[in-house]
């Protein structure tokens, strides 16, 4: 499970910069047609960036908190294979000391 999240985490840090250069690749071109200002252009590209933080924020808190919840399930998932072992090792122990004592 861990290698899974690690390999999301580095997708979306991945797809950020790639989103990053990209943004400012196109606003660096629309400022060279005239289009808009350096200025204008370096707002854009801020403004993106800054929704993209606050996105990449929301995906890390639910990432989170499913795996918190998936954690939880695998922990009650293993103590209720815990318990029907030990419960299958005393009805498998109680049968030898029936078959001893007889």
């Amino acid at each position: 499970m861990d290698k899974q999240i690690k390999k999301v985490l580095l997708t979306a840090i991945g797809a950020a910069c790639i989103a990053r250069e990209k943004a400012e690749k196109i606003a660096k071109e629309v400022v060279n047609q005239g289009l808009i200002s350096k200025n204008e252009a370096k707002k854009l590209v801020t403004g993106f960036l800054h929704k993209a933080e606050v996105e990449s924020r929301k995906l890390h808190s639910l990432l989170k908190s499913q795996v918190g919840k998936a954690t939880k399930a695998a922990h009650r998932r293993g103590s209720v294979a815990v318990k029907r072992a030990v419960a299958k090792a005393n009805k498998q122990g109680k049968k030898i000391l029936r078959k001893l004592s007889r």
